[in-house]
């Protein structure tokens, strides 16, 4: 049985699972994926750089916490690591942990984490309006803001890891952690194998005192992934404490055999010709959840609100974003993943064209930098493959569910990326898409004039667009900026767009 067809048979009432509501699981407006906007010390300083997830069942939570993509250390073998790029592996943070709520505040216990010390120790108090909820520190050291990430209603599925092992070998591969999916995102954490023999008081101080690679290697043998896609299609990880991961398929859902036993979930999957096996702890397994970006207030804030309007939403919007955002109408078209002309070939975008694109997107770092506006700064110096990678994952999830679609530009050998294309929705009263086009900066200007020419005239008579607008191109930024509409990229890509003063982040491509 499949992990959807579980779900159907559970919402169909065939199937009876024990699923724990108790006293203190948590209310409906704490489910979901939720990012962190920023933090505030009391010492008046604050953080809105560092990436952090919160993913939340009913009696569970994963956590994930990340320096700037500049600032991680790309996909390397730890041998390879200097001792201070281990250091930037111990820092990261990663934790799964049960979690019990009381009306005001939230605990955690029973938990597994990449560090050894408990760097969050306070209980949070909690309180949420719209899509922001807000966590006090009980002693006032901080606040939180953190945002409920924009999903479709869809799967609510809550599982704690208890095992992990390879039946072929007998090899226990992880211990501890969960998988928390919300909709359109979901969250994994792998624990360490066996538990931890040390003296150390942090995994910092641990990484520094060994040079054992089989002790370093059990160390760092913890996995905080997240991930965007859907149950149907699988998830992609976005972010990782494991570079490597990025990419990547977050588990196998699709695959194999999900089976109850005992209370106790199983999944069973044949994995690069080994015999996998799991055993989840089960929390939460609903087939059809809202995550819902609003909550209720009286009616005479709403009136309130109402009468001052003309000041109150001089500048509102949804912080992301998205709500502003008018789903691409087809009409029936449907988007082809290919397309050949006389000078290029259009592929949908694909992270396994990763190397390609990288390498036409730094031929033009120079061209590039205003595509998408005159404050635009993308491409960053030092895109990764990894971050690129990761991005045409995102552009593919997007492409397969008909939000928006990427295309590479190639030649016709389909040997060598010559730019590409981009559709997206658009939050432009006056039209009903936008549309941005690139080409190499070394091709000959003759020559990337004509494969220019040639895919619009592709979208043109192709697709059903009745009013598709080419900011910069066809409507200069000066005149588009009167739009007032948000860069969808920005808006909704799961890595952090780029900003002036960093490195890199995420990227647009």
């Amino acid at each position: 049985m499949t992990l959807q067809e579980l779900l159907s048979s559970i919402a169909s009432g065939s199937i009876t699972v024990s699923q724990p509501r108790t006293a203190t699981s948590v209310p409906d407006w704490m489910l979901g994926c939720f990012r962190r906007h920023c933090i505030s010390f009391a010492n008046g300083e604050s953080d809105s750089t560092t990436l952090v997830f919160w993913f939340q069942s009913r009696n569970f939570t994963i956590d994930l916490r990340l320096q700037r993509p500049s600032e991680r250390l790309p996909a390397k073998p730890l041998q390879n690591c200097t001792a201070q790029e281990l250091q930037i592996l111990a820092n990261y943070e990663g934790w799964a942990a049960k979690s019990s709520w009381d009306g005001t505040c939230m605990t955690w216990q029973e938990g597994a984490s990449l560090q050894i010390h408990n760097r969050w120790p306070e209980p949070a108090e909690l309180r949420r309006i719209g899509n922001c909820m807000i966590e006090f520190a009980p002693s006032g050291a901080y606040v939180e803001d953190w945002r409920l990430q924009p999903s479709a209603p869809g799967p609510l599925i809550g599982l704690q890891l208890l095992e992990e092992r390879n039946q072929t070998t007998a090899e226990v591969l992880h211990r501890g952690g969960g998988l928390i999916i919300c909709g359109d995102f979901a969250a994994l954490v792998r624990g360490r194998p066996q538990p931890l023999n040390i003296t150390a008081e942090t995994l910092p101080e641990a990484v520094s005192q060994t040079s054992d690679p089989e002790e370093l290697a059990h160390l760092l043998n913890f996995e905080t992934s997240v991930a965007r896609g859907s149950l149907s299609a699988g998830y992609t990880v976005q972010h990782s404490t494991h570079a490597q991961r990025i990419g990547q398929p977050l588990l196998p859902l699709n695959e194999g055999d999900w089976v109850l036993e005992d209370g106790q979930l199983l999944h069973i999957a044949e994995e690069n010709g080994q015999h996998i096996e799991r055993r989840f702890e089960i929390d939460t397994l609903c087939a059809q959840q809202d995550f819902i970006q609003t909550t209720p207030w009286t009616a005479q804030a709403q009136s309130w609100f109402a009468r001052e309007a003309t000041t109150l939403t001089r500048y509102t919007s949804a912080l992301t974003n998205v709500d502003r955002f008018k789903p691409l109408n087809l009409a029936g078209f449907n988007a082809p993943s290919q397309w050949q002309g006389r000078e290029t070939v259009l592929i949908a975008a694909d992270p396994a064209l990763a190397d390609q694109d990288l390498e036409a997107v730094r031929s033009s770092q120079a061209d590039l930098k205003h595509l998408f506006g005159p404050e635009d700064e993308w491409p960053p110096q030092a895109l990764t493959l990894e971050e690129d990678r990761a991005d045409l994952a995102w552009h593919a999830q997007e492409f397969a569910a008909g939000r928006s679609f990427a295309y590479h530009l190639f030649d016709t050998s389909r040997t060598r990326c010559l730019g590409c294309l981009y559709l997206y929705p658009t939050a432009s009263l006056a039209h009903d898409a936008e549309a941005y086009l690139w080409t190499r900066s070394d091709l000959d200007r003759a020559k990337a004039a004509s494969i220019e020419e040639e895919v619009l005239v592709w979208v043109a008579d192709q697709w059903p667009f009745a009013a598709l607008v080419w900011p910069g191109r066809s409507l200069p930024f000066s005149a588009w900026q009167e739009y007032q509409a948000p860069s969808y990229y920005a808006s909704t890509r799961f890595i952090e767009p780029f900003t002036p003063g960093s490195n890199i982040a995420g990227t647009v491509n």
